[in-house]
């Protein structure tokens, strides 16, 4: 657990009285000397007079005078909670307890009543322990009414604490963070009890206001730190990222937090600013794990010329360098220098290298595969027959090899058929890095040459249409590869989502997408577009029931969160929609600033019903964290 500075209770209704707007007590009227004993409402103002809070100097007199207004109005709410107050005042706890009991019980939606119950009893328990659990529900009512009132979710926090309760407290420090962000030791004590219950939300939210501050703490930055890196392996890249720019702003000359930011923006992918980012690290200490992230982000933007450049470079550093990723990062270095020959159009280039650096063990196999590419580009066949057959012996798993090694045929043949099987392995490529218009370009040049297709071909042309945005192509595609491979699961799931999400027949769509689950019922991802269907079909339950199985097989799956999120939703059960949501958000994903959109509006209509409804209770008792 870390070390986090706490403050006593008396500090903190210290800090937060010091935050409290003063109020300006009215001036006592000289008037009321002459004050009727059968007038209700000018003993009040009489009475009112006389009490401490308002610059009187008789709180016994004050009490006196309210109980006069009690025989003549038993029924006064009002004048049970100025009992209460001036008894308070004249150090009589048990008595303004009883009044304000009676005020409570007189007027149940008087926020004020419920504050001063709640605040003398959180008082008594300082002293009498026994009185602690009626202090805590009298808290829990306050806060119900008294929601944006900073004291009563001090008190609350503190008493639970008292209670040995972490859940309710960290409930109530958060809440009192939230109204008052610079109050350092609410976001401290959220921190800890949030820690003590491994919640991930409840820590997240602490340690981010904590760190969001001119100037934090060293210690708090740690905490940061470790969250970001706890974050990057739990797949939380959404929150991973907050958390590493949240870093980068404080620690602006530190290399480590630009490199880490970037890991998390190439993992997203967000390329572009993973590169400036790189960059930013690379300029504060050279490094050549850097250096090939770097070259990594040029290839995915296309920038095969300077990946080539910078690849050069870095195989000649990394053999004499102590990187711990040394061997990897040579064998990587290879298979992607040439990918940027082959996809700059080199091939020629690309066989000169590879005659004058041997392949490495981890490499060799891509590097054969592409050798027999550049050769069969330069229209070396026989050469690249060759280069197949000795391939297909080493390296038989390889489909490059097991699509090309059965060639056979008339010369003519053979040819088409060679540049087509290069045609194909390039668009592949180019799928790998984003440049889905290319990949289709050269899909369509493969198809040109006439041979069959076949079902995983028609596959990634449809997954280059759908990145396209281009839906009815995608659907022509699934519907010729459909006829191929009737009984291919992921053909099936995939044509059945897009007939679900862009109106088609919902009859085909369920058809589709339940044989996909019966051949594979363990793939969360097919477990989805069954609860997905469920939903679309109304049958709010079972899609319900089929979403949280698709959560527990994909945990960290933003689509399954949001379509549950969306579900839950409309059972009314808009809480646990939120909850499903935030952690959505924990993700990266190309919809995340609309869901974020939604999420704002859900809960401004839930904070719209709360405040048409004052005696919900308190968010408290449910909680507002999320647990590991």
């Amino acid at each position: 657990m870390p070390e986090l500075r706490t403050l006593p209770f008396l500090a903190l209704s210290a800090a937060l009285a010091a935050q409290a707007p003063a109020v300006k007590p009215p001036s006592p009227n000289a008037s009321f000397a002459a004050t009727r004993l059968d007038d209700p409402r000018a003993l009040m103002l009489k009475a009112r007079s006389m009490q401490l809070r308002v610059g009187g100097d008789d709180p016994k007199g004050a009490a006196a005078l309210y109980r006069k207004v009690i025989e003549l109005t038993p029924k006064s709410g009002e004048a049970h909670l100025r009992l209460s107050e001036a008894l308070e005042e004249s150090k009589d706890v048990p008595g303004a307890i009883q009044a304000a009991k009676q005020a409570v019980a007189l007027d149940p939606k008087s926020g004020e009543a419920a504050g001063q119950l709640a605040s003398l009893l959180f008082r008594k328990a300082q002293e009498d322990k026994s009185v602690l659990p009626e202090a805590i529900q009298a808290l829990r009512a306050a806060t119900a009414k008294l929601p944006t009132d900073p004291q009563m979710w001090a008190f609350l926090a503190e008493s639970a604490e008292a209670a040995s309760d972490d859940r309710t407290a960290m409930d109530a420090w958060l809440r009192l963070g939230r109204l008052r962000p610079d109050f350092v030791p609410a976001w401290e004590r959220a921190a800890i009890h949030a820690w003590v219950l491994k919640d991930y939300a409840g820590r997240r939210e602490a340690i981010m206001a904590l760190c969001d501050r001119e100037d934090p703490r060293p210690g708090d930055l740690k905490l940061l730190d470790s969250l970001a890196q706890e974050q990057m392996k739990s797949g939380f890249l959404g929150h991973a990222e907050d958390s590493y720019t949240l870093l980068a702003e404080h620690l602006p000359q530190e290399p480590a937090v630009w490199a880490s930011l970037a890991l998390v923006e190439l993992r997203v992918p967000e390329y572009t600013k993973a590169l400036a980012n790189l960059q930013k690290a690379e300029s504060l200490r050279a490094d050549p794990g850097t250096s090939f992230n770097i070259a990594l982000c040029l290839m995915n933007l296309a920038r095969f010329d300077e990946a080539a450049t910078r690849l050069q470079a870095l195989m000649k550093v990394l053999p004499g360098s102590d990187l711990e990723l040394k061997d990897k990062l040579q064998d990587l270095s290879q298979t992607l220098y040439a990918q940027a020959l082959l996809l700059q159009g080199q091939p020629k280039q690309l066989l000169a290298w590879i005659k004058q650096a041997p392949a490495r063990p981890g490499s060799a196999g891509d590097l054969t595969v592409m050798r027999a590419q550049a050769l069969i580009q330069l229209g070396k066949f026989s050469a690249a027959k060759e280069a197949l057959a000795q391939g297909a012996k080493a390296y038989a798993d390889r489909p490059f090899f097991k699509e090309a090694g059965a060639l056979d045929g008339s010369r003519k043949d053979l040819q088409a058929r060679l540049r087509q099987v290069d045609l194909q392995t390039m668009a592949e490529m180019w799928a790998s890095f984003g440049q889905w218009q290319t990949c289709l370009d050269t899909l369509m040049k493969a198809k040109a040459l006439g041979a069959p297709e076949n079902a995983d071909l028609l596959l990634l042309e449809a997954n280059a249409y759908d990145q396209l945005d281009r839906p009815n192509d995608n659907l022509r595609v699934l519907r010729a590869a459909q006829k191929l491979a009737p009984t291919n699961a992921t053909l099936q799931n995939n044509l059945g989502y897009l007939l679900l999400d862009h109106g088609g027949d919902l009859k085909e769509a369920a058809s589709l997408i339940e044989a996909a689950v019966k051949q594979e019922p363990s793939n969360g991802s097919f477990m989805d577009s069954l609860g997905w269907l469920r939903f679309k079909q109304g049958n709010l339950a079972d899609a319900e029931t089929q979403l949280r199985h698709a959560a527990e097989i994909r945990p960290y799956s933003a689509d399954v969160r949001q379509h549950l999120g969306e579900v839950l939703l409309k059972q009314g059960k808009p809480a646990e929609a939120i909850t499903q949501w935030e952690r959505a958000l924990a993700f990266a994903f190309p919809g995340r600033d609309a869901l974020e959109k939604r999420l704002e509006d859900v809960r401004a209509q839930q904070a719209k019903a709360k405040a048409a409804a004052p005696d919900t209770p308190s968010p408290t008792d449910e909680g507002d964290g999320d647990g590991e």
